[in-house]
């Protein structure tokens, strides 16, 4: 072993992790190991991996230069269990570098990723592949109107889409908007928004209020908020950055029995039927969540979690419950249910299990403009069998 060199690896690598490496760095890492194929020296880079995860930036020409990707490459070749050779360790922490030079690049752009495979059992076979890709999610969504005429707005060009009680319905760069027209009169109108399965949208309500809508969700509310509150209905998930109004309170209603209220603030609410728990998340302001008599009220940086009853976390990362906001997956420690679950809604595919689930936890950021096939290829590569027939994912 070679101190020199060893130390020389040291500091290309602590430049790559302060995220201020240039190209070159990138280069002289690459020869370092060409030079030194021994295995002391990958295996000193690999134990780096592990002690400090990389957390790269989000898309520039170092992360992606071919240099990297073959540094990433011979990390993850050192990293292999043979074919057919058991890997015994009850715990194994592994850095998912990607198999493949192109896959590499593509989840660098998005941020580090790596998964802890419990009681790994050893390599699979290859997988079934689609025959062709699942392209990533996109916007779009569909408007309802008061009288139930449905728009589809995804192919609609700027303009108004709708004249309805108290507001024009614009439509301007993708995004949806209500624009008071006077003093509504008569009964309040009810607009609903949804998006289907792969795909997201942006309105602003007729007060200002800006709502971003992940995949799967419905939102219902008035085209004009009058009376003494601004009240609207959720199903699914949603950023809300609330205009100010202290006179009429914000009010979402989650189903029949809980409710989060506002006076001016960011939030996101998770609420999708599938999920397990409520997810109420507070970045800036308050809101006070509510399920029948029980009441929390939350500061920035916490985030109320209903099932039964609600219960208050802390210190939350508020940055990774926004992320799919900002066009990335946020797989925070989740298990590969809730992993497939955020792929369903965004790929609009449907997952099936047949025999026993495989254990796992799953954490990084990757990018919602991959392909499914991008993701499902990292996961092969720790043991997880799949057949993938059209839109359906058969987890073997």
């Amino acid at each position: 072993m070679d101190s020199k060199i060893i130390e020389r690896a040291n500091q290309l690598l602590e430049l790559i992790h302060s995220e201020v490496a240039g190209p070159g760095d990138y280069e002289e890492l690459m020869q370092l190991m060409e030079a030194h194929p021994e295995p002391w020296l990958v295996t000193h880079v690999q134990a780096y991996f592990n002690r400090k995860p990389l957390n790269l930036p989000g898309d520039t020409p170092s992360s992606h230069s071919p240099a990297w990707q073959k540094v990433l490459q011979n990390v993850l070749d050192a990293d292999k269990p043979p074919v057919n050779e058991a890997v015994n360790v009850p715990v194994r922490h592994i850095r998912a570098w990607w198999r493949v030079a192109a896959a590499v690049a593509l989840l660098l752009a998005a941020g580090a990723w790596y998964l802890t495979r419990i009681n790994n059992k050893g390599r699979t076979p290859a997988n079934q592949l689609a025959a062709s890709p699942i392209e990533p999610g996109k916007d779009g969504a569909v408007l309802t109107l008061a009288d139930g005429s449905t728009v589809v707005l995804d192919s609609l060009g700027n303009g108004q889409v709708s004249a309805q009680a108290g507001a024009r319905v614009m439509l301007k760069d993708g995004q949806l908007a209500y624009e008071p027209t006077g003093r509504a009169t008569g009964a309040v109108a009810w607009n609903t928004i949804s998006t289907p399965k792969a795909r997201q949208f942006r309105l602003t309500l007729p007060d200002g209020t800006q709502v971003w809508l992940n995949a799967a969700t419905v939102l219902h509310y008035p085209t004009a908020f009058t009376g003494n509150e601004r009240k609207v209905e959720l199903t699914g998930e949603a950023y809300f950055e609330v205009a100010q109004n202290a006179s009429q309170p914000f009010r979402v209603m989650i189903g029949d029995t809980a409710a989060v209220e506002v006076l001016g603030t960011s939030f996101n609410i998770n609420s999708y039927a599938d999920e397990p728990v409520v997810r109420t998340t507070l970045l800036e302001g308050s809101v006070r969540m509510k399920k029948k008599q029980e009441a929390v009220l939350l500061q920035p940086g916490q985030q109320a979690v209903m099932q039964h009853n609600i219960t208050v976390s802390k210190n939350v990362d508020v940055a990774g419950v926004v992320a799919w906001k900002s066009g990335k997956f946020n797989f925070d420690g989740v298990s590969l249910e809730e992993f497939m679950r955020q792929l369903a809604r965004w790929y609009d595919i449907e997952v099936e299990y047949k025999g026993n689930t495989p254990k796992m936890v799953i954490r990084g950021k990757p990018g919602r403009d991959l392909q499914l096939q991008d993701l499902l290829d990292a996961l092969a590569d720790f043991g997880i069998r799949y057949k993938l027939e059209g839109r359906k994912l058969v987890i073997i």
